[in-house]
C-alpha cells in the first residue's frame, strides 16, 4: 500500500500546520526572560503575551469551523495557514509590546480556522480505509510530537 504524491502532500501540510499550532501555544515561553527586558514588560503584560494566542484560538474555533464549511476545506487551510504566517512574522518583527500582542492574535486566528478542518481535509484527501487510518495516526502523532518539542518550564 503506498500514498499518492497528493496524499503524502497532503498529509504533510496538514501534519506541519498542526505541529506548528500546538508549538505555537508554549513557544514564547522560552523567551521570556529577555522578552521582558527589552520590551520592559510588567507580569501582567507577559501573561498576556503569553495567553493572547490561546485565547484568540479558543474562543475563534467553534465560529471558523461554521465558515470554513461555506469556505471549502482547501480554501479554510490555505487561508488559516497563510493568516497564521503572517502573524509569525509580524511576531518576528514586532518591536513593541503592543505590536507583539496583536501578532499573537493574529497566530490565534490563522489556527482557529485552520484546526478545525484538518480531520475533513484529511479524510476528504486520504479515501483508502487503510491508508486513512495511517494517515490519522501520523496526524495524531504530530500532536504528541508537537507538545514534546513544546517548552512548558519558565
Amino acid at each position: 500500500m503506498t500514498f499518492t504524491r497528493q496524499e503524502v502532500i497532503s498529509l504533510v501540510s496538514i501534519c506541519i500546520g498542526t505541529f506548528l499550532i500546538i508549538l505555537d501555544t508554549n513557544i514564547v515561553s522560552i523567551i521570556i526572560p529577555s522578552l521582558r527586558q527589552q520590551l520592559d514588560l510588567t507580569i501582567s503584560e507577559t501573561t498576556w503575551v503569553v495567553n493572547s494566542y490561546v485565547l484568540t484560538f479558543a474562543s475563534l474555533i467553534m465560529f471558523f469551523a461554521r465558515i470554513s464549511k461555506r469556505l471549502g476545506p482547501k480554501h479554510a487551510f490555505i487561508a488559516g495557514i497563510t493568516i497564521f504566517m503572517f502573524g509569525s512574522l509580524f511576531c518576528g518583527l514586532a518591536a513593541t509590546y503592543q505590536g507583539l500582542l496583536i501578532s499573537r492574535i493574529i497566530q490565534g486566528v490563522g489556527a482557529a480556522l485552520f484546526a478545525p478542518i484538518a480531520t475533513t481535509l484529511l479524510s476528504s484527501t486520504v479515501s483508502d480505509p487503510q491508508k486513512r487510518a495511517i494517515a490519522f495516526g501520523i496526524w495524531s502523532g504530530t500532536s504528541g510530537i508537537g507538545f514534546a518539542f513544546s517548552p512548558m518550564g519558565f
